[in-house]
Parts: C-alpha cells; structure tokens; sequence
C-alpha cells in the first residue's frame, strides 16, 4: 500500500543519510563503531531505526556477520590503501518496514582488481534493472535475466527480492554460476537458488507498488516497481566509494 511504501522510502532516506554522514566521517585511524554510532544517530534522527550487517569484503579477518548490538573481538581502524574494502550490509527499518541495500568503501586508491569488481557488480544490478518488468512470474523475471546476463558475460551471483515486514519476501529470484563437483567455477553455465521457483513461487508475479531490492554479492540497491518499469529509491552512486 501507499502508506507501507512510505514507510520503506523513509527508512531509505534514513539510510542515505547515514552514509553521507560516513562519507564524512571516513579517515586514516577512525574506528568502525564510532561511524556506525554516528550512523545509527542519523538514522534515529530521520524517524527510523538501524540494524546493519557489515565484514571484510575480499579476506574474512574479523567476523564477518553481526547485529547492531554485537560486539566483535577485533576492532577495525580505517587504514589508507589497505588491502581491501569495507562492504556494508544497511538495513535500516520504519514502523517495522524494511529496507536492505549495500554500499563500500575505500580510503585511498584501490587496487585495479577492486575498483574493477565494484564496476561489473554494479553493471548486473543495472541490467538487471532493465530486464525486469511488471507483470512478469518469478519463471518469466529468472528466465530473461539469466539470459540477459548471459548473453552480456554479466553471469556472476544475484537475486531480486521484495521486502516488507520481512528482509527477504517473495516474489523472490537469483542465480548463480554453476560448480563442479571438484570446485570448479563455470562463468557460461548458470543455476537458480536452491529452494527457489518452487511450491507455487512460480506463479508468483513482480507487481506495481511492491518494493525490490536488486543486489550481488557486493552491491545492492531498493527499487519501486511500477508501471513503466522500475524506479529506484535513493540517489547515491552506484560505485564503490573512494575517499
């Protein structure tokens, strides 16, 4: 409803502040938990509440999972040029409605591998975007993104999901590329998420006024479908962020 999708797109706008403020805030010897505590303060401030996922993004050296109110054994200070990013996991919610999108961060100059990464990862999200269409099944949404991505030589992990009172809500899609029984990692060959399109989910249609959110492993952003197609709800870059 109208009412529901105002609460997501406060929740969004919360969020887009929060990082803003850690843009900011983003320095040589500055601590993880001092911007998160200058995040969750904005968040407050805009009528929303924060919870938030965030880790190493390429090597797992402290947990790599954890609530607002966990504490992690090894604390992390924001080092220049260091040797990976930091990805976080936002999920910040209002009157319970949620909303879920990712944003990195680097100080410095980041090595050619990951500013490189963040550019294909984010080329998904967009084509994604653009494959997706209001009144498709969840079969007809999977079966033309997995094409697309193909055909594009986008084929890596995704997944478009709804929200609402819960993070992952149906109409619900992803892929991945296929692995061998040894390992192997096959870039031309895709699956669909275990458990997906299954029980009746394929019948399941993306409609106008429900909320989306288009993600990778690395890169996530809320989209409103409508009409015409699908409306993103906030403005931020979709980059990595270099500071």
């Amino acid at each position: 409803s109208p009412k529901q999708i105002g609460f997501i797109q406060t929740a969004v706008d919360a969020c887009e502040a929060g990082v803003k403020k850690m843009l900011d805030g983003w320095e040589e010897g500055k601590s993880i938990h001092t911007l998160l505590d200058e995040f969750e303060q904005v968040v407050k401030d805009r009528g929303a509440d924060f919870f938030c996922t965030y880790q190493r993004a390429l090597a797992k050296k402290w947990a790599p999972f954890a609530g607002r109110d966990q504490r992690f054994s090894e604390e992390f200070i924001i080092m220049e040029n260091d040797d990976q990013e930091v990805l976080f996991d936002l999920i910040v919610t209002c009157q319970a409605y949620v909303s879920d999108w990712k944003r990195s961060f680097y100080l410095g100059t980041p090595p050619k591998e990951i500013a490189d990464l963040y550019e294909f990862e984010w080329r998904i999200v967009q084509t994604l975007v653009q494959e997706l269409k209001p009144g498709m099944t969840t079969i007809e949404a999977y079966t033309a993104c997995d094409e697309r991505l193909k055909k594009d030589g986008l084929v890596n992990w995704w997944c478009i999901h709804s929200v609402g009172l819960e993070i992952h809500e149906e109409p619900l899609i992803g892929g991945s590329p296929m692995v061998s029984e040894n390992g192997d990692v096959d870039m031309t060959a895709t699956a669909r998420f275990p458990g997906l399109l299954r029980d009746g989910s394929e019948k399941i249609t993306f409609e106008p006024n429900q909320v989306v959110m288009v993600e990778t492993k690395k890169v996530e952003d809320p989209y409103l479908i409508t009409t015409e197609g699908l409306q993103r709800l906030n403005t931020l870059p979709q980059k990595l962020f270099v500071v």
